[in-house]
Parts: structure tokens; sequence; C-alpha cells
């Protein structure tokens, strides 16, 4: 966690945090600066934090606190706040901010365009955003992703105002975060995305590499949008993000709200099943460019599912295998949802037929009171099925005390309970897949 502010004038910086308000930990910039980053360490994941600011020794910010990361979980739960095209300082602008600190974000994601008309200076960006969120920011982060106003000044004031991750050859301006179960990729639009640009590769890389349950990507000009959308991005990343899994695509640039259905090669898939998709296999794309702007009015086609024209933020609830999204507009009311189910593979050991998370000689008498003596079935009959044969027959409970008493072989991937939970080598509703409707031994 690094927390960054700006002095009207050169001072030495520190914060002062802990896990209560008595605080305890402190750590000072290395210099005076106007520009203050400073990292905090130490700290435990999903810990609520308190802390407080100092600027030359005074206390500049006091009575903060914020969340840090969880740990991945398959059942975790999460709110991630999208909201973008905002910079105007407008009343508008100040509604959705308010119903933005009424959603109470986890973390958000800000889809580009933070001071219009153009250009701007560190005291626009102040005003216009960086106070006017303050409460938000002060309890949690919000990822910014690079717009074309933003580079109305060769992105000085930007790239000034932003202390981002580096993990990628575009340095700052795309780049990724992992929160819960969740991949997030932020992409610059304002440069090639192709195939055969650095910024596609790296992607790619990412996508690949990730086993997150969930993967979103913000970028600011839309490849799907009523209005002002870039074919030539959206022939190069819908084929890769369909490839891969992501799930949900935001975009900005186009002042309204647009939710697509699930879109592949341009098309629309699962349109049945609006608004509640089960595994969809294509990802969904939403504009949301009412931050604050002014708004624009465009006539959607036939693959759009909901179209508004109006300000409003969006809302992510991560419920473990279940994604809910609500378009809440300046009134903070609720004026579109939509939900993404997935079935998930459930995780479990092998030759632990009970399911208590140990193999002992009763996994070989539940499993032969099941095959032999009208014994219930057990309820990971994967688990029961030592050696992944595709069935729970005598030879499972054979194995387990084998295993046991006579140092034979052990199970078979993902293995006993001597090892971490694993899932099922075999596809769910292959024919090697015999369920696994609960298993507590985890």
């Amino acid at each position: 966690m690094v927390v960054v502010w700006r002095t009207a004038a050169l001072s030495a910086g520190a914060v002062e945090y802990g896990p209560d308000a008595a605080l305890g930990l402190s750590v000072e910039s290395p210099e005076p600066s106007i520009e203050h980053a400073v990292a905090l360490t130490g700290l435990s994941a999903g810990t609520e934090y308190h802390y407080r600011v100092l600027s030359g020794g005074a206390v500049a910010a006091d009575g903060l606190s914020f969340r840090t990361f969880p740990v991945p979980s398959l059942d975790g739960e999460f709110r991630v706040v999208v909201f973008g095209d905002t910079g105007t300082g407008n009343q508008a602008q100040l509604d959705v901010a308010a119903g933005i600190r009424l959603s109470a974000p986890d973390v958000s994601i800000h889809t580009g365009d933070f001071i219009y008309p153009r250009g701007g200076s560190d005291i626009e960006m102040d005003r216009k955003y960086f106070d006017i969120y303050a409460e938000t920011i002060s309890r949690s982060v919000i990822y910014p992703t690079v717009g074309n106003h933003d580079l109305d000044d060769g992105g000085t004031v930007y790239f000034g105002s932003f202390h981002l991750p580096e993990d990628s050859p575009g340095g700052e301006r795309y780049y990724s975060f992992e929160y819960g179960d969740a991949l997030f990729l932020i992409l610059d639009s304002n440069q090639g995305m192709g195939v055969g640009t650095a910024q596609y590769a790296w992607l790619e890389e990412q996508l690949a590499g990730s086993e997150r349950l969930w993967k979103i990507v913000s970028l600011h000009h839309p490849l799907y949008a009523a209005w002002l959308a870039v074919e030539a991005n959206r022939r190069a990343l819908d084929p890769l993000f369909a490839r891969y899994g992501v799930d949900l695509v935001f975009q900005a640039h186009a002042h309204f709200y647009e939710r697509f259905y699930p879109m592949r090669n341009a098309r629309a898939v699962a349109v049945g099943e609006d608004p509640d998709y089960q595994d969809p296999d294509a990802p969904i794309y939403v504009v949301t460019g009412g931050g604050g702007g002014s708004l624009a009015q465009r006539n959607p086609g036939a693959n759009t599912a909901y179209y508004a024209s109006v300000y409003h933020h969006v809302r992510l609830d991560f419920q473990g295998p279940r994604l809910l999204l609500s378009a809440v507009g300046r009134d903070s009311r609720v004026f579109d949802n939509m939900s993404i189910s997935k079935v998930v593979a459930p995780v479990f050991h092998r030759g632990d037929g009970d399911g208590d998370g140990a193999m002992t000689i009763t996994d070989a008498v539940r499993t032969l009171n099941f095959l032999f003596l009208g014994g219930s079935v057990p309820s990971c009959l994967e688990a029961a099925d030592f050696d992944n044969s595709g069935a729970v027959d005598i030879s499972d409970g054979i194995h387990v005390l084998n295993f046991l008493f006579r140092a034979g072989p052990p199970p078979s991937p993902p293995g006993s309970p001597t090892l971490d939970c694993g899932f099922d080598p075999d596809p769910l509703g292959s024919a090697g897949d015999l369920g696994c409707e609960t298993y507590t031994g985890c």
C-alpha cells in the first residue's frame, strides 16, 4: 500500500498507521518533497488499518482508514465501482461522487478523462478530481485508465498525479492488478493495441498466465458502442478476450451508459439469458461514460441489452462464483442490473470419502458401507474415487487401507489430505467426472 499526497511547499512527510486508532507504526518520506509517496510495510491481507498523514511535522489528515487487499478465495465477496468521463466539477459529477461514497467500494476503476475541456493543471486536477473523491480515495484505491483528454498536455498532469504499477512494457500507461479472485487489466487505447504491438503481447501473456476466476478489462475508447467505437481495436481484441475468458470490458469516451449482450466476433450470444447469465462464454461490454461530462444521445443497435443517456456509476458485487452488476444513477437508484454465474469446479482431497479433511480407516469403511451395506452416498464421489478410475468401487477402499497400513501408492491428483486441496483433472461434465456436491475437508 502506498499513500500519496501533494503539499503546496517542500516539506518532510510521514504516515503513522496501525491496526487500531493507537497507530504505532510510522514511515517517513526519504526526503522533503511536494509530491509525497510513502509505502507502508508489514501489512496483513484483508485487514483494516487506521492512519494519519503528517507534513512538516504537523498533522495534515487524521482519522483515516483503509482495508488491505484480501487473500484470493473462491467464496470471497467484495465490491468494485467503475466510472469515467468525469472532469467538469459540475453538480452532476458531485451527485455521482456522492453515490460512489454510498456504494462504499473496496476498490474502484476510473475509465479515463479526468479533466475537461482539455489539458489541465495540478490545480484543476485537485479541484475536479482529488477534492471531489477525497473521502473515497482516503479509504480505498481508485485505479485510473488513461483517456484521450488526459494526454492533451502530454500526460504531465495525469502521470504526475498517480503512483501506478509498472508491470508492463508501457510503464504506467497500461498495467494490471489483482483483487480477491479477480484479475483487472487497465489498458491504454490511445496507442497501438493490435496484434504485433507490445501492449497486445503483454495483454495476452497476462490473460494466459492468470488463474483468477474473474477477468475484467478497462480501456477508454470503446470496442462496442452506439457511438465512437474503434473498429480496428475491436477486430484485434474481441477474439483475444473471448479466447481467454474475459468476463467484462469497461469502456468510456462516449458519454452515456450502454450494456451489450455477451459479444463474440461482433455477434451477440446468450441473448435469451439476459439479465442473468450462466457462464456466457463471451465478454460483456459496458460503456460507462456518465461520470460528469456532458451527456450524449445516440441510437443503440440490436446488440445492446440496455442503454440510457444518464449520469451514473457502475457497481460490481463479487460473490464467489457470482457477479452482480448494478448501474446506479446520480440519484443513487439502480436503473439496470445484470448477473453472471459460473460453474466452479470443486476442490477436494482424494481418498477422503467422508470429507473430514483426513484420510483414516473410516474412509475405507465409509466406501465399503456405501457399496455393500446400503450406506449413504458420499457427498463428494470424486474424493471417494481414490484412483480416479471414474467409478467408486471396492478397489478404492482397498487402496485407502494399502496407503495407510502397507505404504501403498498415494491417491491420484489432487492427492491426499497431506497436500493442498485441488481440482479434479477431469473436466466438469466429462465421462470421468463423478461430481462433488459438497466437500468440507479443505
